[in-house]
């Protein structure tokens, strides 16, 4: 640091940050579980426990990319903006805090029904809402007081850095809130699972992340500084760039006005917004640290910089190969969301000491920064030679079938990756908690409540094990395909809605056929597919009815007789199941891909009514 750090600007940093450290605890915990859920020979033991994977994933997403991350950013704005407006930063920790534990007690107190949403998968429960709430207002009003203490383009004095990327990263920040309260404002409340949250924190979400790479970018420099690596342009350079890399932020207005938060034109602008805009200042800095002559290499600090730098550009070259809703889209965020964590890690370790703790590494610990980044290379490597195969996101191996066990050697990659990552976490969280417990401030009141909070963390955990329920899980296929449409509106719709159908995303697969079916009632395709949207949602009485309507609208309609036997065996009228696979099989086609497969369940079910 720069500058000594007053005294009660450390103890609000500090209390920022082992918030942020604890929650990284247990997040990795879950993280272990998950992985062990994923890897072939350990994944049995999970069968049959969708339930806990999921419930497992809402809290380890929730924790690392929301918790920590938040909760870092807080400390920065506590270091940055000194002591002015101490009295708001405590206030916006209480209530950080607040929203913290009723997240983490929501996954034991009532954990079922969750949602594995993008951004912030949700639990379905008033605790978990209310901690989302208390999270929110914590930190929007954390990053009120940023703007409030922290120079537009000014040095601050305790980071040696511009004030410009804490600024753009607050101002981010409340465009992300803001985003949420609006998108809650008008998504219509008939919406349910993730018809609504995928939508309600698609926009929020992705701000969220201009507020990240601001923050990593910022760290970096940092980093840089404390490696003695000096980069080829001033001061004032490095303020615009930052604002540079906030601007595409404020094209999330248009959007919010011209579009629906459900309509498909907005989740692609936020998309687009994101693969073209969140990283535009992101290689300048990159070719400046790469061209700056290093002075003086500081391990830690140099490890970090370029373990996140190289972490970062994998996670945007795997993002260019996403196709489809695969582990492909999981290597890709843990690139991106990996290399801020490193970031954090080694801006962690700069900070301790100036903030009064002693650190004292073991050993192994120096190689932290390298093992985590290998780690993490090797889980990215595993995620996108299975995301290339098609192995489905959010689902532990067991629920894959025997038609995703295409690549177990990427799975076996991404478990060893995850191991090295994981022990690498803990080589770094065991001497950041160890010197900020020891920290001679927080013998008398602080300690007290840290352990007591690191106790109820692990009686949390261990709670979560035993309480989460199961989940069924019923495997559908896709849709033949059907005509065309002959409107050009109404193609565009029809293929928006297969294409959300193919990728499994079915309430948004029912929201474009609902659109389609408005204004063509007749068309018989358009029935069919809703009825396999409604399967993927197990209502499966919905899929019935729109099954037999495109029979009766049209009764050669193959695929609404192979919708309509999966409907009535899932309602256990095997009978009725049993006539109508018999009628996909008379008038499909020789060469119907589900063919085969309706021979086989026919064999199957007159079996069992005739043992």
């Amino acid at each position: 640091m720069e500058e000594p750090i007053p005294a009660d600007v450390a103890r609000r940093a500090s209390a920022w940050l082992l918030l942020g450290l604890s929650s990284l605890v247990l997040s990795s915990l879950c993280a272990l579980m998950l992985a062990a859920s994923r890897m072939p020979g350990w994944s049995a033991a999970f069968v049959g426990l969708e339930g806990f994977f999921n419930t497992a994933l809402v809290l380890h997403v929730n924790l690392s990319a929301t918790v920590w991350f938040l909760a870092f950013s807080g400390a920065l704005w506590s270091l940055a903006g000194g002591t002015r407006w101490s009295g708001l930063d405590w206030l916006a920790f209480l209530f950080f805090l607040i929203g913290a534990l009723l997240v983490i007690l929501a996954a034991v107190l009532a954990p079922g029904n969750p949602v594995l949403s993008d951004y912030l998968p949700t639990l379905r429960n008033p605790i978990f809402f209310g901690g989302l709430f208390f999270l929110c207002a914590g930190s929007a009003m954390a990053a009120v007081r940023a703007l409030l203490t922290i120079p537009l383009f000014g040095r601050v004095a305790t980071l040696g850095v511009p004030g410009s990327g804490l600024f753009a990263a607050a101002l981010a920040l409340l465009l992300a809130m803001l985003a949420f309260v609006v998108s809650f404002l008008r998504l219509p409340q008939e919406l349910t699972g993730k018809g609504y949250f995928d939508p309600l924190y698609w926009a929020g979400g992705h701000l969220l992340q201009f507020t990240h790479v601001l923050l990593m970018l910022t760290v970096w420099l940092v980093l840089a500084r404390v490696a003695g690596i000096g980069l080829p342009f001033g001061e004032r350079i490095k303020g615009w760039l930052f604002w540079i890399g906030f601007s595409p932020a404020l094209l999330a207005f248009f959007p919010t006005i011209l579009y629906n938060p459900e309509s498909l034109e907005h989740r692609l602008f936020f998309t687009n917004l994101m693969v073209w805009g969140s990283w535009l200042a992101v290689p300048v800095f990159a070719v400046g640290l790469v061209w700056g002559r290093v002075r003086r290499v500081d391990g830690g600090g140099a490890a970090a910089l370029w373990g996140s730098l190289f972490l970062f550009v994998l996670g945007v070259a795997t993002g260019t190969l996403i196709e489809n809703d695969s582990v492909m889209v999981t290597a890709h965020y843990h690139g991106t969301v990996g290399a801020v964590t490193l970031a954090y890690m080694g801006m962690t370790m700069v900070l301790l000491p100036a903030l009064g703790c002693t650190v004292v590494r073991f050993p192994l610990a120096r190689l932290q920064a390298y093992l985590y980044a290998s780690g993490l290379w090797v889980l990215i490597l595993g995620l996108g030679w299975s995301g290339l195969s098609g192995a489905p996101r959010k689902t532990p191996l067991s629920a894959h079938g025997p038609e995703m066990a295409r690549a177990p050697e990427g799975m076996a990659m991404m478990g060893a990756g995850a191991a090295i990552a994981l022990v690498a976490t803990f080589f770094f969280l065991i001497p950041a908690l160890r010197a900020m417990l020891s920290r001679r401030e927080q013998r008398r009141g602080g300690r007290l409540s840290v352990v007591g909070l690191a106790v109820a963390l692990i009686g949390l955990l261990g709670g979560i094990i035993h309480l989460l329920p199961e989940t069924s899980h019923t495997p559908i296929p896709l849709a033949q395909p059907v005509a065309r449409p002959v409107d050009p509106e109404l193609l565009k719709r029809f293929q928006e809605g297969a294409m959300m159908l193919h990728a499994k995303r079915y309430e948004y697969a029912v929201t474009a056929f609902h659109w389609v079916l408005q204004r063509a009632p007749e068309m018989p395709e358009a029935h069919v597919n809703m009825g396999f949207a409604m399967i993927g949602l197990e209502r499966f009485q919905v899929a019935r009815d729109f099954f037999q309507t495109a029979i009766e609208l049209r009764p050669n309609q193959d695929n609404a007789y192979y919708g309509l036997a999966m409907a009535l065996e899932a309602l256990k009228d095997m009978e009725g199941a049993r006539g109508a696979m018999r009628t996909f099989i008379h008038l499909s086609k020789k060469d119907s891909p589900f063919l085969r497969k309706a021979e086989a369940a026919l064999w199957e079910w007159e079996k069992q009514s005739n043992p």
